[in-house]
């Protein structure tokens, strides 16, 4: 399978003034365990994925110079980036099935292989360990040692498609077991030892996709079918609290596949896409936004626009959402003190955009960063090679970046570098 393939399966699930630079750069080498100790200060760095072409450029925010090159790395989007306040990235690299973490300069500072296609990546607030859902029937759950690399397997006899999260003191692993319906909660030590008796579990609602934790609450915020299941964990004890569900007083239609805190853990951020019209009509479908208070669990939706919408991203005051239309691409600006749409910016055209009449998915696409101020927006231009650059505040195009291969399919971004990140505990 592909990405473009997976991609498409993962979406039709869910229907249920520029510049260009090319310096000089930093290969890097290849290095399997740490090499020092990171360190994360100066500007964020821009993390550009181009799975097709197998690379990753690293590029300064500051300079918009591409000052490192990563190759031979696939990166696996659906786990997506997770970047760490010690300054590094993580990702799972699908060329040698592996976890892999890089620094700001480009260099590979550790990684641990692994057995089964991966599905999703998780850390704990400590930054002890790094877990990895995959298919592996044997062994569905890895968790790797950030301090040694060592990968140990947990070996669930029901798994699904692997949900996860890691907490710390004490040290549990939180399991979405699309199987059962259930969260399931382990002693992290008991399980590493072959113990996979759950501690707890607790039932939520069906076609689960999505997670967020929130350490400071202990809740975990599951999106199904439903609605957003709300599970409160203590110690390694889950209690069911509530369920918000996608409809609103003014708003119905549609589901959540993705979900994240903001930064300081007030408000669940999300979209909801209304795919119930045939993929040759995807034009049509419904975006909205999706927020909800995370001490009241009082939920908002605000139109988007139509087209298609895949993954989003957040600063510390703002979010960002690019949506796909025929008519013209737009990247949408929310506040998230207050969840306004306080601006948009029209995208020049894809070479190999998505036309109206055909399904999206063979078609190219874009993806979205933010640097942790929201003071600048990241959007690729699929198929051509380009890094739009959106001044946030102004709402204006800034400049391009151009790299050397197309970025297929929109590729992937991720700001990493600083310890200023809005650090979420799962990949995105």
């Amino acid at each position: 399978m592909n990405r473009r393939q997976f991609g498409a399966g993962m979406l039709g699930l869910a229907a249920a003034a520029g510049f260009s630079v090319k310096p000089a750069i930093a290969r890097a080498a290849q290095s399997a365990t740490p090499v020092a100790s990171p360190v994360a200060g100066g500007a964020p760095m821009l993390a550009v994925a181009d799975p097709d072409a197998s690379v990753l450029y690293v590029i300064d925010t500051d300079t918009l110079a591409v000052t490192g090159i990563v190759e031979d790395v696939v990166m696996q989007t659906h786990c997506g980036f997770l970047p760490t306040p010690d300054g590094l990235l993580y990702l799972v690299d699908d060329v040698g099935s592996r976890l892999i973490a890089i620094d700001s300069t480009a260099q590979i500072v550790g990684e641990a292989a692994f057995e089964g296609y991966p599905f999703h990546i998780a850390t704990d607030p400590d930054l002890r360990f790094m877990a990895i859902g995959t298919d592996n029937a044997d062994a569905p759950i890895v968790i790797v040692d950030l301090s040694t690399w060592e990968a140990r397997p947990v070996p669930l006899t029901e798994a699904g498609e692997v949900g996860l999260a890691l907490t710390s003191n004490p040290n549990v692993l939180l399991h979405r077991n699309d199987v059962s319906n259930q969260v399931e909660s382990y002693r992290l030590e008991q399980a590493l030892a072959g113990n996979v008796a759950p501690a707890s579990t607790v039932q939520i609602g069906a076609f689960g996709h999505g997670e967020a934790y929130d350490p400071a609450t202990g809740r975990f915020y599951i999106a199904t079918d439903d609605g957003v299941d709300v599970v409160s964990l203590d110690g390694a004890e889950l209690e069911y609290v509530s369920t918000v569900p996608w409809e609103t007083a003014d708003r119905s239609g549609g589901r959540a596949y993705f979900h994240r805190l903001n930064a300081d853990g007030t408000a669940l951020v999300t979209y909801l896409a209304n795919r119930e019209a045939p993929e040759a009509e995807w034009g049509t479908w419904e975006n909205d936004l999706f927020m909800v208070d995370a001490n009241t669990l009082e939920s908002t939706r605000t139109p988007l626009g139509n087209g298609y919408l895949l993954r989003y991203t957040l600063s510390h005051e703002t979010a960002l959402f690019t949506v796909v239309h025929f008519d013209g691409d737009v990247t949408h600006s929310v506040d998230l003190a207050n969840g306004d749409v306080v601006g948009e910016v029209s995208l020049d055209p894809m070479t190999n955009a998505p036309v109206d009449g055909a399904a999206p998915w063979e078609a190219e696409n874009r993806t979205t960063a933010i640097t942790p101020d929201g003071s600048l927006g990241f959007v690729t231009q699929g198929g051509d090679g380009i890094i739009i650059v959106i001044d946030v505040e102004s709402q204006a195009i800034h400049s391009t970046i151009t790299v050397d291969t197309v970025l297929g399919y929109g590729g992937y971004l991720g700001v990493f570098g600083t310890a200023d990140i809005v650090f979420d505990l799962i990949g995105r």
